[in-house]
């Protein structure tokens, strides 16, 4: 039933309490050894044959499903590099709006300084203007005064 050579082995490595000089064959002997060898037996074979099964179901994969997930992880890769240009270009216009900015707050800041210098001007002029006004108004009440003398004394040689 068991091969011989299993329980040779295992007395010679010592798994048993009897070597294998005083071993004598009775049945409670032979039925220790016949278990403990279909143990052994079953062990061996069975473990290789789970670690067979399991390395196979989990590392066989179909070509369909291999060729389908390199496909998808190709596009992502694309996809990726596609994305890290555009952020790159991003970047870029960000930067030149940036410098944009600086550049529009700089001439605002300017204009803003020339507005109040112009307002300032402006109400000086308008005040000189009304003070011109005022003067061309006393002149012209003062010529119309003697204008109208004057025309008077024509009026009278006549």
């Amino acid at each position: 039933m068991f091969p011989i050579w299993r329980i040779r082995a295992n007395f010679a490595i010592g798994t048993s309490s009897a070597p294998p000089s005083s071993f004598a064959w009775t049945e409670a002997n032979s039925a220790c050894a016949i278990a403990r060898l279909s143990a052994r037996a079953w062990d061996l074979p069975f473990s290789w044959i789970s670690f067979l099964i399991a390395f196979t179901l989990n590392a066989c994969v179909s070509k369909k499903v291999y060729q389908e997930l390199e496909t998808k992880f190709n596009n992502l890769r694309s996809s990726n590099s596609a994305l890290i240009k555009e952020k790159d270009d991003l970047l870029v216009v960000k930067k030149a709006l940036e410098d944009d900015l600086l550049k529009l707050n700089k001439e605002f800041n300017d204009l803003t300084a020339q507005k109040a210098v112009l307002e300032n001007d402006l109400e000086a002029l308008q005040s000189k203007y009304k003070n011109l006004d005022e003067s061309y108004l006393a002149l012209s009440a003062q010529s119309s005064k003697k204008l109208a003398e004057q025309a008077q004394k024509n009026q009278e040689k006549e």
